[in-house]
């Protein structure tokens, strides 16, 4: 840290705020601590107010703001945020404001790794959807095949509580471990540093409820590829618009991946979720660019049932364990990454993506009754996913169960596509 906090703020008070709480407090033992969060102190955990019976002082979120400015100084403040707290928080920015610094688990980790024994190699995965497919299907083909992986971040593991793994603790130069982190916009949104390794899924109009527009959730991705050198890497789909601005911003070395068009394409990538262009209530000209046809190579691709790298068979598509075209891109970054940037025989890759379980709540087969296949796909919080979901069952009669909060995004091309599927039964449930 560029100070030595005399008072320390801890915004956010779920998982990852605890992480943070004991790393912060262990670096800094005679700081003094205001916890913040939007409940009431007596709606808290057992184990925010013992730490607050301790000495802490609780402050209301809503009260934050006049806390800042009764406090005689903010610039030995040190302002922890959890990732779901806006940074235009009106507590937030009045710390900020008045000299304040600010980090986040997150940015703590990142500057913390050049002080473990041996350094990890980093892997950092953004998208809009399948970012946690994609992060755990990479730290699984590495896992099985001898890599020393964890795998932390958006997935439900704060990346602080990774530092005293075994894993990391007793690497050695000869095999480095590897750090794999799925980073949300809330997470990246403020960080000053990029994965070695940055993955791109398809970015699409998404947490308008927490953004003013596209644009700017899309800028909140940016540090995935940012801070990038000439030394790193960066993987995307060329059918995907949105991310080939981020890469744009990026020095590191590209690999693509992607399914190859058919002998009827017009010769571009399409993207399996129906289209390229996002689709928001921002005026069209603050949409982005589409990609033009003539994309590059890809390292990996999806052709005549197969999944390959060059013009090598990886393994049968029929043998991923996962339902669904977008899946297969889900897939095909964890190929890139283990046969090109760590020479993992292609048997081995094969052999890991045959065994990988899946996640919960993603295209999940919950059972079947009366010859009624049921698939839990409650992780399907954007119109994009849930398209990508009816795609997944192509000829198949269907009833789709949908509901949720409204993040301002645009339903009309799930609409055009709950009309395009065989969806004979069409439940839709209010927020809860």
């Amino acid at each position: 840290m560029m100070i030595t906090p005399t008072h320390i703020v801890l915004v956010g008070l779920g998982r990852e705020g605890l992480s943070s709480y004991h790393f912060f407090a262990k670096q800094y033992p005679d700081a003094s601590w205001i916890l913040t969060d939007d409940r009431q102190l007596d709606a808290l955990e057992e184990h925010w107010q013992q730490i607050v019976a301790n000495g802490a002082q609780y402050v209301p979120l809503a009260g934050l703001a006049d806390w800042s400015a009764n406090s005689a100084n903010n610039s030995a403040l040190l302002l922890v945020k959890t990732a779901g707290i806006p940074l235009e928080n009106a507590g937030v920015r009045a710390c900020l404001d008045r000299g304040a610094t600010l980090t986040s688990n997150t940015a703590a980790f990142f500057a913390t790794l050049p002080t473990l024994p041996v350094k990890p190699r980093t892997i950092g995965i953004t998208g809009t959807k399948g970012k946690s497919t994609t992060s755990s299907m990479i730290y699984h083909c590495l896992r099985e095949n001898d890599v020393p992986v964890v795998l932390a971040g958006n997935i439900g593991v704060p990346p602080l509580e990774t530092l005293q793994d075994p894993i990391l603790m007793t690497a050695t130069a000869e095999k480095p471990p590897v750090v794999v982190l799925e980073l949300s916009s809330h997470q990246l949104r403020e960080l000053t540093v990029s994965p070695e390794i940055a993955v791109i899924q398809d970015i699409t109009p998404e947490h308008l409820d927490y953004y003013t527009s596209f644009d700017e959730y899309l800028a909140a991705k940016a540090p995935i590829t940012q801070f990038q050198t000439a030394q790193d890497w960066v993987l995307s789909n060329p059918a995907y618009s949105a991310p080939a601005q981020l890469i744009a911003q990026s020095q590191a070395k590209r690999l693509y991946f992607g399914i190859s068009p058919g002998p009827d394409s017009d010769g571009s990538v399409q993207s399996e979720r129906g289209t390229n262009k996002p689709q928001s209530t921002e005026p069209e000209s603050n949409q982005p660019t589409q990609v033009v046809s003539q994309h590059p190579p890809l390292t990996a691709d999806v052709h005549d049932g197969w999944i390959w790298v060059g013009d090598q068979r990886v393994l049968e598509t029929t043998a991923v364990p996962l339902v669904g075209a977008h899946n297969l891109l889900n897939t095909l970054p964890a190929v890139v990454i283990a046969s090109t940037l760590f020479a993992i025989p292609l048997e081995g890759i094969a052999s890991a993506i045959r065994s990988f379980a899946g996640l919960p709540h993603r295209l999940e087969f919950a059972g079947e009754v009366g010859g009624v296949r049921y698939y839990n796909d409650s992780q399907a919080t954007a119109p994009e996913a849930t398209m990508a979901a009816l795609a997944s069952f192509p000829g198949k009669s269907l009833v789709l169960l949908a509901g949720g909060s409204d993040k301002g995004v645009s339903f009309a091309q799930l609409g055009a596509e709950i009309l395009r599927h065989n969806v004979q039964t069409l439940l839709l449930f209010p927020p809860m």
